[in-house]
């Protein structure tokens, strides 16, 4: 396992686009342009993304999660309408980051008080998620 560290950004962290690119499973719904969208049409709503980065601070994966505030409550969706937000990783990195960003919305939920989300993994491609990390 590396040594890797998450890390919770409002916008898409350098290489994001490249990620996207270069991963079989990623879906519109990991395009910032689609978290923008889901943000102008629904009130309250706030992108995050979790950048999973190596010791280096090379981008080995993430996810974007949209934060939803209606009065004090707070859901976190990843992402909303069951649109996948799978982890996206690089090649070798999938287990990894599949846990790390696991743990990262965790905490982010924790952090919020969320009262509920939803998280649709769906990764037509590439190795299959750890049941575990999820």
């Amino acid at each position: 396992m590396t040594r890797a560290h998450a890390r919770w950004l409002d916008h898409a962290p350098p290489g994001w686009a490249a990620l996207v690119a270069a991963d079989p499973s990623a879906s519109p719904s990991h395009r910032p342009e689609a978290w923008g969208a889901f943000c102008d049409a629904f009130p309250g709503h706030r992108p995050r993304v979790v950048a999973i980065e190596g010791p280096d601070g090379a981008l080995l994966g993430g996810a974007p999660v949209l934060l939803e505030r209606r009065g004090p409550f707070t859901w976190l969706h990843a992402l909303p309408r069951m649109l996948p937000g799978t982890p996206l990783a690089r090649a070798g990195h999938h287990a990894d980051v599949d846990r790390r960003v696991a743990s990262a919305i965790a905490g982010l939920a924790r952090e919020q008080g969320a009262v509920g989300g939803q998280w649709s993994l769906y990764r037509p491609e590439g190795p299959a998620a750890d049941p575990v990390a999820l």
